[in-house]
């Protein structure tokens, strides 16, 4: 297939290159430039797709999502409100919203009964449309803790590893801990609340790394962060440095984080213009703050 379009977005740097061409061979990129030294190469019977206004460019990638939860007032009422059937169709949905936003891989950081490795597969081959998705299945939580409900409770450092390895064996491509508290549950710990020992999450990351999978652990407040960094967590989500009483970047932890290479996805919302409405103007400027210097300091971020 030959895609032209008014230009592309091609090489590390992602530099515009005018009037181009894009050529796929068997799902493969075997060409991409300007669209004169492109066509050299197409058949002349080679299907063509042309955007005269457009921009072709790589397929996104989002790092985080949850195809299990809507986007609605009470995510979660709305999903313990649904069989998994129900549920799977939902989630079906979303991952078509994605592709068609130009999400070609997303990271499914928690689900229900391992629906997101069911949807993998389906879209793997076909039978449904949406992007790779690399699937954590059931997120480990502490008892009552956050996302009890999808399914991961966990006491101790044994339990924590059984459930490492059932997760392996359903075919999860990462580990998710829940190393602090959520706003998402109600009657959980809050969110800059630790959930899980020392002892814990070093087993969780041990037995994770034992299969060759990464861990995602979702910390927000300032102690779990500094836990899942010294545990040997290859993500941290949110990462957003909350305190009981407002948010302290500890620039140790934080050197850590750079030194050990530990990816950081801060899911600050698309809707950043909203946040000072939900979280008043002085807060809000402390979360975009510590992204900043995370950033400066030289933390890899990922959207």
């Amino acid at each position: 297939m030959l895609i032209t379009a008014a230009q592309a977005l091609a090489g590390p740097d992602l530099r515009p290159v005018p009037d181009a061409a894009v050529l796929v061979r068997e799902g493969v990129i075997a060409a991409v430039g300007p669209r004169e030294e492109v066509e050299r190469h197409a058949q002349l019977d080679e299907p063509r797709l042309d955007f005269p206004d457009g921009t072709v460019l790589p397929g996104l990638i989002d790092a985080h999502v949850h195809l299990c939860f809507d986007a609605g007032p009470d995510a979660v009422a709305t999903l313990q409100a649904q069989d998994d059937e129900t549920l799977f169709t939902a989630m079906a949905a979303r991952a078509r919203q994605l592709l068609h936003a130009g999400v070609t891989t997303a990271r499914d950081l928690g689900d229900r009964n391992g629906l997101a490795v069911r949807l993998a597969q389906d879209t793997s081959t076909g039978a449904v449309a949406g992007p790779r998705i690399v699937p954590a299945t059931t997120p480990l939580t502490p008892p009552g803790g956050h996302c009890w409900f999808l399914g991961g409770e966990v006491s101790g450092p044994d339990e924590a590893r059984r459930l490492v390895r059932r997760n392996v064996e359903t075919s999860a491509r990462v580990i998710k801990v829940m190393a602090t508290g959520g706003g998402l549950t109600k009657g959980g710990a809050d969110s800059w609340e630790s959930q899980f020992s020392d002892e814990e999450l070093a087993a969780i990351v041990d037995e994770a790394h034992r299969a060759g999978l990464p861990v995602a652990a979702h910390a927000h407040g300032v102690d779990g962060i500094a836990a899942a960094v010294a545990a040997g967590v290859d993500s941290v989500e949110h990462c957003t440095w909350m305190t009981a009483d407002g948010f302290e970047v500890r620039q140790d932890v934080l050197d850590r984080i750079v030194e050990q290479n530990i990816y950081v996805c801060p899911t600050v919302s698309p809707n950043w213009r909203m946040l000072p409405t939900f979280f008043g103007a002085e807060r809000a400027e402390a979360m975009f703050d510590a992204i900043r210097r995370m950033a400066t300091s030289g933390a890899r971020l990922i959207a």
